[in-house]
């Protein structure tokens, strides 16, 4: 089963489906033909295909294959939809009011420390004790600031996360 659809190889000897080619395509030798038969998606329409092998061993070769082939994209399908689901649950946890809530008053704690910075130690920060402390709160601030920014890029990947104007910091043209 793939993408919630059953898959099925079939042979023009099988009983479950014939081929609906003309006899005159099937030739002499039907049990060496393969029939595909795609199913319609947004990227395929559905279409018949039938391979005609040389010998039955090259036949039963490329049915190995093919099942090989259908194995290997159910796997990658599978992964895709785990990476998926994943960045859907961050997404919903990101967009939820208490995480924009904390990241907002985030926001307002780094700008009013760097407004009492200011305050406190207009002419600089070096050698001074508070200096030290404002410092370990700015770093404190820039990584919390960077797992927003990452968790927004896990959540809205690549091409959500550029087209939005708010991650721009600024509107699109």
């Amino acid at each position: 089963m793939l993408d919630g659809v059953e898959y099925s190889i079939t042979t023009a000897t099988s009983s479950q489906h014939r081929l609906h080619l003309p006899a005159a395509e099937l030739g002499a030798e039907p049990h060496l033909i393969i029939q595909l038969e795609t199913i319609e998606t947004e990227s395929h329409c559905a279409r018949k295909y039938a391979l005609r092998a040389p010998t039955v061993e090259i036949r039963a070769h490329w049915i190995a294959h093919l099942h090989e082939y259908i194995a290997c994209a159910h796997r990658e399908h599978q992964a895709r939809h785990r990476f998926v689901a994943h960045q859907m649950r961050a997404r919903q946890y990101f967009q939820a009011t208490v995480t924009r809530s904390m990241f907002a008053l985030c926001i307002l704690a780094s700008f009013m420390c760097d407004a009492l910075e200011m305050q406190v130690l207009p002419m600089g920060r070096e050698g001074k004790v508070e200096g030290k402390t404002f410092f370990a709160l700015e770093l404190v601030f820039t990584v919390v600031f960077t797992i927003e920014l990452a968790w927004n890029m896990f959540s809205y990947w690549f091409w959500a996360f550029w087209s939005d104007a708010w991650s721009l910091f600024g509107p699109l043209p």
